[in-house]
């Protein structure tokens, strides 16, 4: 009879067991099953990665990546200085007239090509010295154009959206090159451009200049004219 109660509670031990595994077994099952599984993140720019072609980008100048390896600096220089104008010009001083009227062709037209640049037609000419001194490319409502940016869209320089979801510039290089070197410029300028195509589909680097190149978007030349890789353009 001992025998027979000790053998009883072997088995009835083992079958706790049995029941205590199978527990465990479901329990592991259930949290696998609920366990969400991880996605591959999209390491490209979001910002601009549903772009489609014609849609009007405020963007500022760093956002955007040049596509040919060189620019006419005899053309972004000649800009550049004809920016800068001379307040304490001697020739103009005695002349408040004169002078406005010099320092609008000079300073002044720096207001006027960045309104162009930007879709707003040009600007009439600054009616005081306290005006003129009082602008600055960062703030719109210190100068104003004729018309809201993006609105003239022809003049608005180019841009395709790339396999990354940036920007690449087709249009404009020695526009934003001037713009970026300006003292109330840079980097952080606001410009709006327009987009002609997106290329975010594709996969490599090497997929998307392949196209840019065939498309006549991108010049991998350099100032001597040589072929250059695309690695090789400016940053």
């Amino acid at each position: 009879m001992k025998l027979m109660t000790k053998n009883m509670t072997i088995l009835s031990l083992g079958i706790c067991a049995v029941f205590a595994l199978t527990a465990c077994n479901d329990s592991n099952d259930d949290q696998s099953q609920n366990t969400p599984s991880t996605q591959p993140q999209d390491q490209r720019d979001q910002r601009f990665l549903n772009a489609k072609a014609g849609d009007i980008l405020q963007v500022q100048i760093a956002d955007l990546i040049p596509t040919q390896g060189a620019v006419g600096y005899d053309q972004i220089y000649y800009k550049l200085g004809r920016w800068q104008g001379d307040w304490n010009r001697q020739t103009w001083q005695a002349d408040p007239t004169n002078q406005l009227s010099y320092l609008n062709k000079t300073i002044g037209k720096k207001f006027s090509d960045y309104c162009e640049a930007i879709g707003a037609k040009s600007r009439d000419d600054f009616s005081s010295m306290e005006q003129l001194k009082a602008a600055n490319l960062k703030q719109l409502d210190s100068f104003g154009c004729a018309e809201q940016p993006a609105t003239e869209t022809a003049d608005l320089k180019t841009v395709v959206v790339g396999y990354d979801g940036r920007l690449y510039l087709t249009d404009g290089h020695h526009t934003m090159t001037q713009l970026r070197e300006l003292p109330d410029g840079g980097e952080t300028l606001k410009v709006w451009v327009r987009v002609v195509d997106n290329y975010s589909s594709l996969k490599t680097a090497d997929e998307f200049w392949t196209k840019m190149v065939a498309n006549g978007r991108a010049w991998l030349r350099n100032g001597q004219n040589q072929s250059i890789t695309y690695q090789q353009l400016p940053k």
